[in-house]
């Protein structure tokens, strides 16, 4: 999606609607993206990972504690539903680095 934002004529906010997302997370992943925080592929080969949900996403109570879980190799990332994405950027850039 990011790579998509760069093209030119191409807006952000049209991308954003076409994926599904909001135009300020966009602007972020891009942001980001420019502060070598989140690896960009070489090619456009890169697509879509699908995101399957385990339990349901609620916890005991009906309270919903979402979070993510990243796997990257035999590594296990668990991220909160608030975080801090430039440091997630770092967690994940070190883990492929050390792959």
């Amino acid at each position: 999606m990011v790579l998509e934002t760069f093209r030119d004529g191409v807006s952000v906010s049209d991308v954003a609607r076409k994926h599904g997302v909001s135009a300020p997370q966009l602007h972020a992943w891009r942001r980001a993206a420019r502060e070598g925080l989140l690896p960009m592929p070489e090619d456009e080969a890169l697509g879509l990972v699908p995101i399957v949900v385990a339990d349901g996403g609620q916890s005991a109570g009906g309270r919903s504690d979402a979070c993510l879980a990243l796997e990257i190799g035999d590594v296990r990332i668990l991220v909160p539903a608030v975080f801090d994405a430039a440091h997630l950027g770092r967690v994940i850039a070190a883990v492929r680095s050390a792959a």
